[in-house]
C-alpha cells in the first residue's frame, strides 16, 4: 500500500520527467479553464461553500507522488500545521463516527482560504466550477453545471464547452505509463485526507 509516509525523496526524482508531462497537461487545463471561465466573467474569489470541503476522490498515483512533492517543498512548520489538521479530522471521524467523503470539512491543505500546494493542486481542482462536458465512447455526452457559486453569479448565459474528455485520456495516459516504468500497479482512489491518513 503507498501513504505519504513511505514514499521514498528518489522516487520523486526519478518521476520528474513524469511530472514535466503533467505540468504542461495542467497548463492545458488550466489555459483552457481560464478561457470558458472568461467567456462567463467568472473568477473564483473564495466563498463559504468552497469546493476545497467537497473531498474529491483522486484516482491516479502520478497526482498523489505530485502532491507529496509539493507537501514535502513546504516549511517544516507549516507541514506540521497541516498533518496537526489531518489528525483532528481523523479524530473527529473516529468519534462521530462519519464519513470524509460526505462531509463538510476543510481540505487540510487549506490554509486560511489559500490551497498551499496551489501548483500542485490535482487535476479535479482545476477543473472544478464551470459548466463542463465529457465524452465517453459509446454513451451520450454528459454535461455538468457549474457550482452554486457560478450558478447564482454568472453574467452571460450562452453555453460555451469546456471539454474533460482530452484531459482525462491524456492522464490516464500519463498514468499508465508512469506505472508500466515504475513497476506499480492496482487502482488508486483517495480523498485528500486518506493519502495522509492511510
Amino acid at each position: 500500500m503507498v501513504s505519504i509516509n513511505n514514499v521514498k525523496e528518489a522516487l520523486l526524482i526519478e518521476l520528474g520527467p513524469f511530472f514535466e508531462r503533467m505540468a504542461i497537461l495542467y497548463n492545458a487545463i488550466d489555459d483552457t479553464y481560464e478561457e470558458a471561465a472568461g467567456h462567463y466573467n467568472f473568477r473564483c474569489s473564495g466563498c463559504e461553500d468552497s469546493c476545497c470541503m467537497t473531498h474529491f476522490y483522486h484516482h491516479t498515483h502520478i497526482e498523489f507522488f505530485y502532491i507529496i512533492k509539493g507537501f514535502r517543498a513546504l516549511p517544516l512548520d507549516l507541514k506540521h500545521d497541516i498533518l496537526s489538521r489531518v489528525r483532528a479530522v481523523q479524530e473527529k471521524k473516529e468519534k462521530d463516527d462519519i464519513k470524509i467523503e460526505s462531509s463538510r470539512l476543510m481540505c487540510p491543505l487549506n490554509i486560511n482560504g489559500k490551497c498551499v500546494i496551489y501548483k500542485h493542486r490535482p487535476m479535479i481542482c482545476r477543473m472544478h466550477g464551470i459548466p463542463h462536458e465529457l465524452k465517453r465512447p459509446g454513451t451520450p455526452v454528459r454535461y455538468g453545471q457549474g457550482c452554486d457559486v457560478f450558478m447564482e453569479r454568472r453574467v452571460n448565459e450562452n453555453y460555451i464547452p469546456f471539454d474533460r474528455t482530452p484531459f482525462y485520456f491524456k492522464m490516464a495516459r500519463l498514468e499508465d505509463d508512469m506505472k508500466r516504468e515504475n513497476n506499480l500497479d492496482g487502482k488508486f482512489k483517495k480523498t485528500i485526507f486518506e493519502m495522509f491518513t492511510t
